[in-house]
Order: C-alpha cells, then sequence, then structure tokens
C-alpha cells in the first residue's frame, strides 16, 4: 500500500511547475519560494523529477530522519502537511513537509546542486 500512496505522489509531481512543488511537497508559501529564486534564479526552472523531488527526499530521509513509516506529527524536521485529494483516484493522501526550521537552514542553491556528488557524500 506505502508503493501505491508513493506512486501517485509521484504520478502527482509529474505535472506541477517547480513552485507547485516546493509549495506543495516541501512546506514553502509562494513568498518563500519567489524569495529563494531571487537569490538563485535558476530554481523554478529546474525539472521537478530530476532535481527537486530527489533532493526533497533526501532532505526528508537522510536530514531529517523520516523514511515514509513514522506516523508522528512532527518527526525531526519533518511536519505533517494538509492532505491531498485526487479528484481522479478519489483518495486522499497525507502530505509530510518540512518544518519551518529546515526550511529556513536550506539555501535554495541545494536544490541545483549535484545530489550523488556534492550533497550525499557529506552526509554518508
Amino acid at each position: 500500500q506505502k508503493e501505491n500512496k508513493d506512486d501517485d505522489k509521484r504520478n502527482n509531481s509529474i505535472t506541477m511547475t517547480s513552485i507547485d512543488f516546493l509549495v506543495t511537497y516541501g512546506g514553502y508559501s509562494e513568498q518563500e519560494v519567489y524569495d529563494m529564486n531571487r537569490s538563485f534564479p535558476p530554481l523554478l526552472s529546474l525539472d521537478v523529477q530530476r532535481h527537486l523531488r530527489p533532493k526533497l527526499r533526501f532532505l526528508q530521509e537522510t536530514i531529517c530522519g523520516h523514511d515514509g513509516t513514522s506516523s508522528s506529527s512532527s518527526s525531526h524536521g519533518v511536519v505533517n502537511s494538509t492532505t491531498a485529494s485526487s479528484s481522479e483516484t478519489g483518495t486522499t493522501t497525507s502530505i509530510r513537509t518540512l518544518s519551518e526550521d529546515v526550511r529556513k537552514g536550506i539555501p535554495p542553491q541545494y536544490y541545483g546542486a549535484r545530489l550523488e556528488r556534492t550533497i550525499a557524500p557529506r552526509h554518508a
């Protein structure tokens, strides 16, 4: 069942713009995303599937310690957000987003860095 939820999230994020993805799955406000874009202009042109999604997932699973199995409302910098409903499937999914402390501590350039060469080795 967890795989179905991951597939739903992945399918929903495929059609999202960068700003929609960061607001929905990162927990940023639109204003925060625009502010981040001012200091890192390529942010809104990054591909959701290739750049934003893997890095947000890395934050949630590695930096924040969330593996998708916790049901607590706050776990190491990851907090529950509102639920998202899919009109196509009729399902409702709880979306976990980054806490305010984590969001404020992550520079926007993080989303443009190479995960496999720059970010992951520093946290292995």
